[in-house]
This record gives structure tokens, C-alpha cells and sequence, in this order.
């Protein structure tokens, strides 16, 4: 018959019971001793009392294997974190309130300096109808002379330089009268003077003069004179003024 396989290690732990009832046994002796004679015996013999030797239980060996031990987890560290400091908004400017424009007065400006070139325009003088007027544009009424009180129309034709000028003749009609008189016929009053006798005493009468080169072209327009009823402006001078020449 086979011996069992399992009896080899009961037979350990049974011899290794034994030896750990035996030390308990040694040891509960061993106590009961000193309690005993431990005391008394050290007083006897100098007053020290014996140091007791103690045993020191014995640890079981267990046949199974420890169990791990467990890990306890450690608290985890609380992290503080530190605040971090925040930007403070810088308070955005206030706007300023503008300064309200005051109204400035318009300089009106000064006239350039610089003179420009306008260009001038030729003006081509108007051509007048007729190349003789009137001189001065008016009439002339005086005394003939101061024994003489007769009504006449008279005067001299006169160039464009002012000069006497010949060569032409006054037509005069109105009032009975139609006749042509030559320019320088009547040198007392000029050398181109002319002179038409009306009446020996003042009168009021109108008449119609033209100047006409002797061709018959006529060289003025037609000037109305009015005699006077008085000895003082019994004389009405005519007098006719070239402002351009004959085309």
C-alpha cells in the first residue's frame, strides 16, 4: 500500500505544533517562577531583582500565501490655483466735446496780381449814313449887327481836321424857298461860308437845310432851323462838320 502523498505536510505542522505547546508550556512555567521566587529571591541576594527573559511568541507560519496588501490611495493633492489676476478695463476715453466752430467771415479775394492779356477787340467803327452833321449839334441865334435887324440863315462847312472846306453846296427849302447855295459864297463868315437872306425885319419862319456834294449827293441830313421875332437873334448860324470821307 502507497503511503498517502498528504501526509508530509501534516506531519510538519503537526511537529511544529507540538513545538510551539511545548514553548508555551516554557514559557507559563518560566512566568509562574518569577512570580514566584523572582522577587524575593533578587532581595535576598544584593536588592537587584533578575532581568525575567521573555519569549517571545511564536509567529504561525501559514501554510497558504499572504494576500497582497491593498494599496490605499492617498489622498490627491487639492491644487490651489492661484487667481490669476485679470486686466482691470482701462475706462475707454470720454470724448472731449469739440469747441462749437465759430463762424469766420468769407474773405472775398483781392484781385489777382498778375495781370492777364485780355485780348482787346478791334471795334470797327459804324459807318454813318452821311459824312456831315450838325457842328457841336446845335444852332447858333445872335444879332446881326446893331443896324441891321434883317432875318438870314448863314455859316461855313467844315473839314474833319476843323479847317474850312469848299466844294459843296447847301440845299435849303421851306417856307417859299428852294435854292442851292455854294460853300465859300459868303467869305464874311468864313472861307467856306454861305449865307441865305430872308426878310429886313425879324420873322418866325422854319426851314429845311442838307448838305450836298455838287453832284447832287447828298452829304448830310436834313436840319430844321426856326427863325427868332427879336433883333438880338435875327441871325441863325448853320455850320456843318465832316466826321468821315466820301466812299
Amino acid at each position: 500500500m502507497k503511503p498517502d502523498s498528504s501526509s508530509g505536510p501534516n506531519r510538519i505542522y503537526n511537529l511544529v505544533s507540538v513545538v510551539m505547546v511545548a514553548l508555551t508550556v516554557m514559557a507559563l512555567c518560566g512566568f509562574v517562577g518569577f512570580a514566584a521566587f523572582g522577587p524575593k529571591a533578587a532581595s535576598a541576594v544584593g536588592g537587584a531583582e533578575p532581568t525575567l527573559f521573555v519569549l517571545g511568541s511564536p509567529t504561525p507560519t501559514l501554510r497558504y500565501p499572504t494576500p497582497q496588501a491593498s494599496w490605499t490611495a492617498s489622498p490627491s493633492p487639492t491644487i490651489t490655483v492661484s487667481p490669476t489676476a485679470s486686466r482691470t478695463p482701462v475706462p475707454s476715453e470720454t470724448g472731449t466735446p469739440t469747441d462749437t466752430p465759430t463762424a469766420t467771415s468769407t474773405l472775398t479775394p483781392s484781385p489777382s496780381s498778375t495781370a492777364t492779356n485780355t485780348p482787346v477787340a478791334t471795334i470797327t467803327p459804324t459807318r454813318s449814313a452821311f459824312d456831315f452833321v450838325l457842328k457841336d449839334g446845335t444852332i447858333t441865334y445872335k444879332s446881326y449887327s446893331s443896324t441891321d435887324c434883317g432875318a438870314r440863315i448863314a455859316g461855313a462847312v467844315f473839314n474833319k481836321s476843323g479847317a474850312y472846306m469848299t466844294g459843296v453846296n447847301i440845299h435849303i427849302t421851306g417856307s417859299g424857298a428852294d435854292e442851292r447855295l455854294t460853300a465859300g459864297s459868303h467869305t464874311e463868315y468864313g472861307a467856306s461860308g454861305y449865307e441865305y437872306f430872308i426878310t429886313n425885319v425879324p420873322v418866325v419862319r422854319t426851314y429845311n437845310l442838307q448838305l450836298e456834294y455838287v453832284d447832287g449827293t447828298l452829304a448830310s441830313d436834313v436840319i430844321t432851323v426856326t427863325t427868332k421875332d427879336a433883333c438880338n437873334k435875327t441871325l441863325a448860324l448853320v455850320n456843318f462838320q465832316q466826321v468821315q470821307d466820301r466812299q
